[in-house]
């Protein structure tokens, strides 16, 4: 969510804030305590569904079925003698909810799904989940680790 334009996005999967043309600087608050401030080419929360997406290949955990989670995964973090952030992927309850704060954004993009959003001028984004629940229909049995095995 964007609070200045009261935007709401919702994702199944993930949400990327991220520039590819400069480093993003983005302070890090997980229910309202700052946690780190995070330099590179952005962030990806990913939900459950989206740990094996975007989220797998920036080397973030995969999360079991039926989890009610938030990840936070650095997307190339910048690291060195004066600065250094988690660097590992960081799994936390649903219930949190991360803030993102930064200078007014632009040449940067708020990727969720696979939809897309300029959140030109804008300088904070919350992330939670949503009360809102998606349903699947299966027709005939397919175990998660069966999913997670054709996947690789």
């Amino acid at each position: 969510m964007f609070p200045e334009k009261d935007l709401v996005l919702r994702a199944l999967n993930e949400i990327r804030l991220e520039s590819i043309t400069k480093t993003l600087t983005l302070d890090v608050s997980i229910d309202g305590e700052f946690f780190e401030r995070s330099n590179g080419s952005g962030i990806c929360v990913s939900t459950q569904p989206g740990s094996t997406g975007i989220n797998r290949s920036l080397n973030g955990a995969i999360v079991d079925d039926g989890l009610s989670i938030l990840q936070l995964t650095e997307i190339m973090p910048i690291a060195h003698h004066n600065h250094h952030t988690l660097r590992n992927p960081y799994v936390m309850k649903g219930s949190r909810t991360i803030e993102l704060k930064t200078k007014p954004m632009h040449d940067v993009v708020c990727s969720y799904d696979n939809l897309k959003y300029k959140p030109d001028g804008e300088t904070d984004v919350i992330i939670r989940l949503s009360k809102q629940k998606v349903r699947f229909v299966r027709y005939r049995p397919y175990s998660y680790i069966r999913r997670l095995k054709n996947l690789y």
